[in-house]
């Protein structure tokens, strides 16, 4: 591993090389200097950085940026590459923009070998990933359903950065619309990027992602009663995940401070009980 400390959007510029798989994670859209790492024409450098056959990673987060700002960055993503797919982390809150020259496909046969690598399992484990399914659980989007999406959005440019304004106005706001119901609501089935995987799989990658990604919903949306029964579902199908237990604490504790607000304080006590029972640290 080379560490380069440097300006990178100029190293961009100078550089020659090309790589397989270029990761791009930068700071927050509102912060000076870093919403330039969110523009079409940055999106170009890193296009211009990777193979013909290479896959480009850009992480987008989910929160305090505006729906219109997430839009403006997808449109840019779409604007500059052939194909577009997005995978999320509800836990993070992050949505990852997968860029490529052909479309992304996920072959579960050779998905499953991988899992059999013992470094591959380590780093994966991490993550709290433990079988193959789990990866078919953060694809969400393919390219259609981001310009659906997206459509109508202005393009965040240099010229025109759309986000780099938007986003501090939505910094200290309740947000009118959840950014996650949206991509919820335009969900591309996860049989259109696998290969060689067989109905259960793919039944249960469907059922994992929709308990998932509801949880994050109703806990934005500050639900608690919904939130915990799909918490529920998802702890039950991934009963040793800390970052699934962590977000069943947080409702049972919410719901702990409604009791206690209500001068329940049996059944406060009750709940609070339980959010200690599952609280890990992962």
């Amino acid at each position: 591993t080379q560490l380069i400390i440097a300006d990178g959007r100029n190293y961009l510029l100078a550089n020659t090389k090309k790589y397989d798989i270029v990761s791009s994670e930068p700071s927050n859209p509102w912060l000076s200097g870093s919403s330039k790492l969110f523009t079409k024409e940055y999106f170009k450098q890193l296009k211009n950085a990777s193979k013909e056959d290479g896959i480009v990673i850009h992480w987008v987060i989910m929160y305090a940026i505006g729906i219109k700002g997430l839009q403006s960055v997808i449109n840019a993503y779409l604007e500059v590459f052939p194909e577009v797919s997005a995978f999320g982390i509800p836990i993070s809150n992050d949505l990852l923009l997968l860029g490529s020259n052909k479309p992304l496909k996920i072959n579960m046969q050779e998905l499953q070998n991988k899992f059999k690598i013992e470094t591959i399992k380590k780093d994966l484990h991490k993550a709290s990933i433990e079988e193959p399914f789990e990866i078919l659980t953060r694809f969400y989007l393919d390219k259609d359903a981001l310009t659906k999406i997206a459509k109508g959005t202005p393009t965040n440019t240099d010229n025109r950065p759309f986000l780099e304004f938007q986003a501090p106005k939505k910094l200290y706001f309740e947000i009118s619309e959840n950014p996650w119901r949206i991509l919820y609501d335009n969900f591309t089935p996860v049989s259109q990027i696998t290969l060689n995987s067989s109905e259960e799989q793919l039944a249960k990658a469907e059922e994992f992602r929709q308990a998932r990604v509801l949880t994050r919903i109703y806990y934005v949306e500050k639900n608690i009663g919904e939130g915990i029964k799909y918490a529920q579902t998802a702890l039950s199908l991934d009963l040793d995940n800390p970052y699934l237990k962590a977000s069943f604490a947080r409702f049972y504790f919410e719901q702990g401070n409604a009791y206690f607000k209500g001068k329940d304080y049996q059944k406060a006590a009750e709940s609070y009980e339980k959010s200690l029972s599952l609280k890990e640290t992962p």
